[in-house]
Parts: C-alpha cells; sequence; structure tokens
C-alpha cells in the first residue's frame, strides 16, 4: 500500500489531500483486515467473509456531532471535485476516475440501501457519470427512480475500514440492507448519520474520510469510458458506455 502526500489533483496542480493506492491488493492485505494473521491468507479469508455475511448487524444511527465525516461541508459553488486527487489511472482512460468508493444507493420502494463498489468519471467540478450495469442490483436501482421519472439520489463514500468494503462487495438476492451485511463484516454497526442533501430520508456513513452526496439524472445520458481494465497485462480497455 502507498500514500502519496505529494500528488496532483484533477487540475494538475498541488493538492491539499494525500491519495492512498493498493488497499487490498494482496490476499494478504483481505487477510489483515478481517484481523486474521497474515499468514492465513488463502482460503482462510474467503471462509470468513462467507461466515460474517450470514451474520448482519444492525447499523447504528449517530448525531452529526458526532460523525468525523462532518468536520468539512462544502456545498453550492464550493463543491469542486478537480480539486481532488482523482488520477487518471490508465493512459488511455476517458479521464479521471473515482474507482475506490463505495457507490450508497436506496430502494425506492422499501428504502433498503444498497452497497456496491462502480465507477465515476470525473466530467466536471460538480458532475461525474455512474456506471451501473443494469442487470446488477444499482442498475436496478437506478432503473427504478428513472422509470417513475425520478432522479436517483447517491452518495460515493471515499475512505473507511476496509472490511467496509469487502461488506459492499457481498453478491446475493436483492433486497437486503446492505449496511447491515457490512456491519457484519465490521464486526460492528456501521454508524450513520443524515446526509448533507436529503436529510434523514438518506443516511451515509459517519466514519468516512470523504462522501459526495448527488443525484442521477431522471432522463439524462452521457458517455463515459474508455477505462483500462488490465492494460498492463493483456493491454484491454473497456468501451465507452452511457
Amino acid at each position: 500500500m502507498v500514500l502519496f502526500g505529494n500528488v496532483k489533483n484533477a487540475k494538475g496542480t498541488r493538492s491539499q489531500v494525500p491519495l492512498v493506492f493498493n488497499a487490498f491488493a494482496s490476499r494478504k492485505k483481505l487477510a489483515v483486515a478481517l484481523d486474521l494473521p497474515a499468514e492465513s491468507y488463502k482460503m482462510e479469508p474467503v471462509l470468513e467473509l462467507d461466515r460474517r455475511y450470514k451474520h448482519p448487524i444492525p447499523a447504528q444511527r449517530i448525531g452529526p456531532s458526532e460523525a468525523p465525516v462532518k468536520e468539512v461541508i462544502e456545498k453550492g459553488e464550493a463543491v469542486d471535485l478537480l480539486e481532488y486527487p482523482v488520477p487518471t489511472h490508465h493512459s488511455r482512460d476517458g479521464g479521471p476516475y473515482i474507482l475506490g468508493g463505495s457507490t450508497v444507493l436506496k430502494d425506492p420502494e422499501t428504502g433498503l440501501y444498497n452497497l456496491a463498489m462502480i465507477r465515476h468519471q470525473v466530467k466536471d467540478r460538480d458532475r461525474v457519470t455512474i456506471h451501473a450495469a443494469p442487470h446488477h442490483h444499482s442498475g436496478m436501482i437506478l432503473k427504478m427512480y428513472r422509470d417513475a421519472g425520478r432522479t436517483t439520489p447517491f452518495a460515493i463514500v471515499i475512505g473507511h475500514h476496509p472490511a467496509y468494503y469487502l461488506g459492499s462487495q457481498w453478491e446475493g438476492p436483492f433486497g437486503r440492507n446492505e449496511y447491515e451485511i457490512a456491519g457484519g463484516v465490521m464486526q460492528e454497526p456501521v454508524r450513520l448519520v443524515p446526509s448533507e442533501t436529503w436529510g434523514d430520508e438518506f443516511l451515509v456513513p459517519a466514519d468516512a474520510e470523504m462522501i459526495v452526496e448527488g443525484v442521477v439524472s431522471a432522463d439524462e445520458m452521457d458517455e463515459e469510458g474508455p477505462i483500462g481494465s488490465t492494460p498492463d497485462t493483456t493491454r484491454q480497455y473497456g468501451g465507452k458506455d452511457r
């Protein structure tokens, strides 16, 4: 894992925020994230994850004054994603991408939360695309809102306990509160706080380093990509999507 303390932002100037890479770059790191010995990196993390997925823990709501993520709040004209070190990861990528965040969506019918590590291309200071495959849970939720002619609220959680992100990788039947799945992997409740944009209607992780809140248009589509899949080995890039 590498911490870059002197890195450029998306504008090409010095960023005030550091950047961490390769938090999940080895099975040994996954073992440590689950409180296992580093040498227990073969089947042990898989079996431990399977066990924890089966024992969800309800989330815990706290007040804004207790939430570290509320220490700095930027709204309106103060929002500028280009000021942050969002990388263009590969030479032929379509632009800077947020790849290490967990996207939170909320089922409009049940109110259950979905977590997914999906990609976001930063298009401008306050505009990103969201790549949600239609047959995945996030894509299904987006379709619900769009079919109803409604904008879709979402949040990108950047910087949390590694076990939280392993929880967001759970794959199972549609219709579970995945904050509880993540809590099971962390073995403690995910602490939640009202969002800045929607208040009590949309809760976000209180212990995140950073949260980006936004909405998906009910009718607007945009091109995103290409994005490198394994450019250093197979030279493969994903095509542009809408």
